[in-house]
């Protein structure tokens, strides 16, 4: 499976050929459906006779015989094109569970990871971790990662109850589903990735997590990901530069390759590996951080090594296929380095191979015509002459007429196999349906559908697909297409233009943490004289929601947005929540975390610093005319906590003397802004609560967004844009070295 030009194959494009497939936007409600033609009601009084039209019986009948003469024909999802104007919309009925999601590039390969949350999962909302290697535009190769996944909250599909009694499902089971990642910098495409699991020799520790990176460099990259998933479980992990960096890097092969498979019966970690020269190599874990790949490569093939897969029962067999058509099976003991068998399975590349884990002696493959089989091993027979050995298939499939891309069984039953292919199809089978001679008479309209099938998905570009090995019904694929919104880069992000006040809120530096107890100033009372309150001043108290979504930057909003019996449990503890690290601009270790009835904080070079900040009290949310109103002493509260972190000694300054707060109601999200100078806090400081306010010194200068209402696609969007430019802006802020030190000048003075 070489990559191929476009033009070459014209629309068999290869898996890696042709161009990039464009960005369409996708309509993720499903609407509903209505006639075109108003209802008819006849009267029941009426009674129409044949023939009262005036018109014969035999003419009106045929007429009506051939209105009913219209195209019966059953829509075959890959194979029948659309019409003008004609959409495909998923059957949600179908499906147990549907999630969907884009990343900022497209990935040719994923791995789904073993997690302990136990084998045989039927629960909801379900959870799950993965890994996945993007393929970058070739302009920006050095924005390509290895994407580390978690994703929880996963509901299955929403379904009407026959008796409302009758079901006592869980409020869990219509969890939102939430996705955290982490990622590692890569400088070129992952042509594949699997993942690895050695365990560990305490029990009370995780296993360790390798991955193993085909690259389109020719170099494969073991990178450990252990510390990457512990993130996601383990509030306060820090992934540090070195972290980051591979185990190891292999540059023995000499051209890009896609056969790349762990040993599952080696615990300690052995791979092969194999590129577009037909060269194959195992290299093993030594011992420690070391690696060894063997110095003679296993030749033999005339073509491209597309798939390699080891034995589940054969520590040192493994198989491996190639665009030369054949399927090869090697011993690693051998000393001439050459195939022990060699099996002509199809006059076209075979692309992917799958060994079943339940089955050893079964082997399902996937070639460049559609054709897919499964292969009974105890039939091959080894070479007598040059002439590969050509075998009768088990089974053998037609039914795709494009490239099949992947092809896996399932984990835990013999007999069910799931198809990817370039007709942009995921299909799932059942080589234990059989049909005798009556029943395979009633073709149900569709003879040219196996019964074999049992579903099809449609899902466009699809390059790779995984069952869960621990949730047997989950099933994953990958796409090859490029996200629906791509990130947006920090430094030319523009805020919106919503906004009350003609200062645009657009911090210049960073913003803070908050204040200790001891610092923050009494707010009890609420009339005219507390606390930063004057008619001017605006500075309502932000509440500790949590951020669902923009789980790369910082995941701490919206949870305040939902309805109380939907709030995350973690809400009603006072501590740090749900913490991320990643690495800045200039390679500093940094982290954002959600403080509950704290703030968003910012860490770097072991300092603290806050990007805003958030408070609880929903007693003071109230909804009047559809927008929300704050109360006097709610407005005290949040001027109070920003002048206590202003005058905290230990607070260090990166957004010069503003600090930003949020405050959520309902379902609306507002951006407060308080000036708090050094002459303000002069003045506060002398200023007597009877005293007149005769100068502008005596107000707190506020800036404001306008309510958003995150309940809409605009308002979450611009609520989304302004918290990512708030974090872009102490990111920024960050990389300047003499910032710090400046700034604790000004506060010494």
């Amino acid at each position: 499976m070489s990559k191929r030009a476009a033009e070459d194959e014209g629309h068999n494009t290869p898996l890696k050929g042709g161009e990039r497939p464009e960005v369409t936007d996708l309509d993720d409600e499903v609407g509903e459906f209505e006639d075109e033609f108003e209802d008819e009601y006849e009267s029941e009084d009426e009674i129409l006779e044949a023939g009262v039209d005036g018109r014969p019986d035999a003419e009106r009948e045929a007429e009506e015989k051939d209105a009913m003469d219209v195209d019966q024909q059953t829509f075959i999802v890959g194979r029948h094109k659309l019409e003008a104007g004609q959409t495909l919309t998923p059957d949600l009925s179908t499906y147990e569970m549907l999630h969907a999601l884009s990343t900022p590039w497209p990935c040719l390969s994923f791995d789904i990871i073993r997690d302990s949350l136990g084998d045989d999962r039927k629960t909801y909302p379900a959870t799950m971790y993965a890994v996945a290697g993007t393929q970058a535009d070739s302009k920006r190769e050095k924005e390509n990662q290895l994407m580390v996944m978690k994703f929880s909250g996963l509901s299955r599909m929403e379904r009407e109850q026959d008796d409302e009694d009758s079901s006592d499902d869980d409020d869990d089971e219509d969890a939102d589903p939430i996705l955290e990642s982490t990622s590692i910098p890569l400088t070129s495409t992952t042509n594949r990735i699997r993942a690895h699991q050695t365990p560990p020799s305490d029990s009370s520790r995780p296993p360790t997590t390798l991955t193993a990176s085909m690259m389109e460099s020719g170099q494969v990259l073991i990178h450990d990901v252990t510390p990457h998933l512990s993130s996601f479980d383990t509030p306060g992990t820090i992934i540090t530069p070195q972290q980051n960096k591979p185990l190891s890097t292999l540059r023995m092969h000499k051209s890009e390759g896609y056969g790349l498979d762990w040993s599952p019966l080696i615990s300690t970690g052995k791979l092969v590996t194999g590129d577009n020269d037909g060269r194959i190599y195992v290299t093993t874990r030594t011992g420690g951080e070391g690696w060894a790949t063997d110095s003679r490569p296993m030749t033999g093939h005339t073509g491209s090594i597309e798939e390699l897969q080891w034995s589940p029962t054969e520590r040192n067999v493994f198989a491996s296929a190639s665009s030369d058509g054949t399927i090869k099976v090697w011993d690693v003991r051998s000393k001439s380095r050459t195939a022990a068998l060699s099996v002509q399975v199809s006059n076209t590349d075979v692309n992917v191979m799958s060994w079943s884990r339940q089955t050893a002696h079964l082997l399902a493959s996937g070639a460049d015509d559609g054709v897919w089989a499964v292969w009974d091993l105890r039939q091959w027979k080894p070479n007598t002459g040059s002439t590969p050995f050509k075998p009768t298939s088990v089974a053998s499939f037609n039914f795709h007429k494009e490239q099949i891309t992947s092809v896996e069984w399932h984990p835990t039953d013999d007999s069910i196999v799931a198809v990817a292919a370039g007709d942009n199809t995921l299909t799932l089978w059942d080589l234990a349906v059989e049909l005798d001679d009556e029943e395979s008479k009633d073709t149900g309209g569709v003879p040219e559908v196996p019964p074999q099938l049992l579903f099809v998905h449609y899902l466009e570009n699809v390059k790779e697909t995984h069952w869960h090995p621990q949730i047997p019904g989950n099933h994953g694929a990958f796409v090859k297409r490029a996200a629906l919104e791509k990130g947006v880069s920090f430094a030319t992000l523009q805020l919106s233009n919503q906004w009350e006040t003609a200062i645009m809120f657009h911090p210049k530096t960073s913003t803070l943490a908050a204040a200790p107890q001891r610092e923050r100033p009494d707010t009890a009372s609420s009339g005219p004289s507390s606390i930063g309150y004057t008619e001017k001043s605006v500075a309502p108290l932000v509440e500790d929601f949590t951020v669902r979504f923009m789980n790369c930057l910082i995941r701490c909003v919206l949870n305040y947005t939902q309805p109380l019996d939907k709030v995350s449990a973690f809400v009603q503890y006072r501590d740090e929540r749900l913490p991320y690290t990643y690495m800045g601009s200039r390679e500093e270790k940094k982290g954002f975390a959600a403080i509950d009835d704290g703030g968003v904080k910012l860490t770097f070079v072991n300092r603290t610093f806050v990007v805003a900040i958030l408070e609880a009290k929903r007693s003071f949310q109230e909804i009047s005319e559809n927008k929300p109103t704050v109360s006097d002493e709610l407005l005290a509260q949040i001027v109070g906590e920003a002048l206590g972190v202003r005058l905290d000694i230990n607070y260090n300054s990166m957004f010069d003397d503003n600090i930003v707060s949020i405050v959520a109601v309902k379902h609306f999200v507002k951006f407060f802004q308080l000036n708090i100078t050094k002459t303000f806090i002069s003045r506060f400081r002398t200023l007597e609560p009877t005293q007149e306010h005769s100068d502008e010194t005596t107000y707190l200068q506020v800036d404001s967004t306008v309510w958003f209402d995150v309940s809409k696609p605009a308002g979450l969007k611009y609520f989304v844009r302004h918290l990512q430019a708030l974090i872009a802006q102490a990111d920024n802020a960050a990389r300047s070295p003499s910032f710090v030190e400046e700034d604790l000048m000004d506060m010494d003075e």
